[in-house]
């Protein structure tokens, strides 16, 4: 018996292949794309939610955000005290040095007293002068001395460096100042250094 010709088998191929791939001419590669859901479900659909979800929602987020408004409101105030902090700090340290060089040119003036420095001599005149410029800038600072001198002892304004024994005194009162203390709007730049009867 002869064998088929070749284009009579190639034909009897391309048949059997496309009895195998059905109607649709891609088999079962196109199985899976032509299912849809189930239900007549569109795909990436979602359930509605009720006006009722809906108002708690609403009510979480509005929440969140009152807190976060006030979180940032106490921010805010934080930063601002401490920035007028961190300026009050910045003044005082500024005028405490504008006190030690007035202490420097008080020591300097009585240390002309007495002596035989004239009274219209030109340095002497300079140190006072200097002296009240500087006392000028610290009393227009809120800058004050501390009354010590005769005073009841303050452990918040007095720094006591000795007790000394005085039948002439009463307990506790100031009897010497050693050292000049000042205040500076109400609060104490430097507590006066003083001697304190017992």
């Amino acid at each position: 018996m002869l064998s088929d010709r070749p284009d009579e088998r190639a034909g009897r191929v391309e048949r059997e292949d496309a009895e195998r791939a059905g109607p649709g001419g891609n088999g079962g590669d196109r199985a899976g794309a032509d299912e849809t859901p189930a239900d007549g479900e569109s795909p990436g659909s979602e359930t509605p939610r009720t006006e009722e979800e809906l108002r708690e929602e609403l009510k979480i987020l509005g929440t969140k955000w009152k807190r976060a408004l006030a979180d940032l409101e106490n921010y805010k105030r934080r930063v601002e005290r401490d920035r007028r902090r961190r300026a009050v700090e910045a003044k005082e340290d500024l005028l405490l040095s504008l006190v030690e060089i007035a202490d420097d040119f008080e020591r300097a003036v009585a240390s002309g007293e007495g002596s035989s420095v004239p009274e219209d001599d030109p340095y002497r005149a300079g140190v006072e002068l200097i002296l009240r410029r500087v006392e000028d800038v610290l009393r227009k600072n809120g800058v004050r001395p501390i009354e010590a001198l005769g005073a009841t002892f303050d452990p918040a304004i007095h720094e006591a460096v000795a007790h000394v024994d005085s039948d002439a005194h009463e307990t506790d009162e100031i009897i010497e100042e050693v050292t000049k203390g000042y205040m500076v709007d109400e609060r104490p730049l430097r507590c006066a250094r003083v001697v304190v009867a017992k």
